[in-house]
């Protein structure tokens, strides 16, 4: 008894793995360092056996066509999992500017995640974005975009008009950023000017010792006052970040 496949389905398979490999790398939650790289082949070699059959597809069988519609595909099986990663990164500087500008930078230690240095109050509140995300199932939303991802660039075509747009994504970031951010800015500038006048109407005050620690009470003061718009924000965003990437990718705006 003998069983074969198609071409052009062996082709489908393996465009749509590398592409949800990619994705898989660079996409929040499934992209954790705690997930070892192999449960993510064998996912993503899982979830690619189920949809290539439906995936109609007319394969070069030229080597070099084959491995740029490889390349093409992790371009932007990457663009996606970036895209739908910018609220995570959004939270991110939002913590860092509330750290920095609150007295907190110094209390910065290793991210197991990224590999980098982050301030205690980004860890925190990423964390905290991530607990939501999932309370929410936006894992669930973000294999439903890699899904329509299929329709919208099917593995083969000309991606290269999509991936020329996936910049616009970069403003989307520091929108998002600074709008989390806005609040601890205005509250620490007022803080700020406030302690300047004491310093001036009260000059036997050591501003010097009473403003650190008024800083950071007003820091963590604002986190506790924020949690449940905070939450509400990462509901929205997780919501949109993936159709945000799947409209640039399409041609839309971000």
């Amino acid at each position: 008894m003998t069983f074969s496949l198609p071409i052009a389905t062996l082709v489908a398979f393996g465009l749509v793995s590398v592409r949800l490999l990619a994705f898989l790398l660079t996409a929040p939650l499934f992209s954790h360092a705690a997930i070892p790289m192999r449960v993510r082949a064998g996912f993503a070699l899982l979830v690619a056996a189920s949809l290539a059959p439906s995936i109609a597809l007319e394969p070069e069988l030229n080597p070099a066509a084959l491995a740029l519609a490889a390349l093409a595909e992790a371009a932007v099986g990457a663009c996606l999992g970036l895209g739908s990663a910018l609220l995570f990164a959004a939270v991110g500087l939002m913590a860092e500017v509330a750290s920095v500008q609150g007295g907190l930078a110094a209390a910065a230690a290793l991210d197991p995640s990224s590999g980098a240095t982050s301030v205690a109050l980004g860890a925190l509140a990423e964390i905290a974005a991530l607990l939501v995300f999932l309370a929410v199932d936006g894992h669930h939303d973000l294999l439903r975009a890699f899904a329509h991802s299929l329709e919208l660039l099917p593995p083969g075509a000309d991606v290269l008009p999509a991936l020329a747009r996936a910049p616009e994504l970069g403003a989307a970031l520091f929108a998002d950023g600074l709008r989390l951010s806005a609040p601890f800015t205005g509250a620490l500038l007022l803080s700020n000017v406030l302690v300047g006048v004491l310093g001036r109407t009260i000059p036997q005050l050591n501003m010097m010792s009473v403003q650190l620690p008024a800083q950071v009470a007003l820091v963590l003061g604002l986190f506790a006052l924020g949690a449940a718009p905070f939450c509400d924000a990462v509901v929205n965003g997780s919501a949109l970040a993936s159709e945000r990437a799947l409209a640039v990718l399409a041609g839309g705006a971000p």
